[in-house]
């Protein structure tokens, strides 16, 4: 599921999104000029969505989740070019605001 969170992550950075919203019953939604855009027809499932969050959520925002019942985080995605060997190659850096 992982890689499937980096897909929608990749997706919303070529888009200038400035959020992607994961909610049950609905597909994946991206906020592009303060307009949400779904981002496909599927509708995601309890599963799809605990998923992503366990994929970019610290353990203790999925202790948070697990005790009370949600949380509220940022994730940052920030990627630079890689000036080396192999060109078009991206080296992705997260961190937590």
């Amino acid at each position: 599921m992982s890689q499937e969170i980096n897909s929608l992550l990749d997706i919303i950075v070529e888009k200038n999104a400035s959020d992607l919203h994961l909610h049950v019953d609905k597909p994946p939604t991206m906020r592009v000029n303060n307009q949400l855009v779904e981002m496909g027809k599927k509708p995601l499932t309890p599963e799809d969505t605990v998923s992503y969050m366990k994929a970019i959520a610290s353990a203790e925002q999925q202790a948070e989740v697990e005790k009370v019942g949600g949380t509220d985080f940022g994730y940052a995605l920030l990627c630079f070019r890689r000036q080396s060997k192999i060109p078009g190659q991206y080296l992705p850096a997260k961190g937590q605001y």
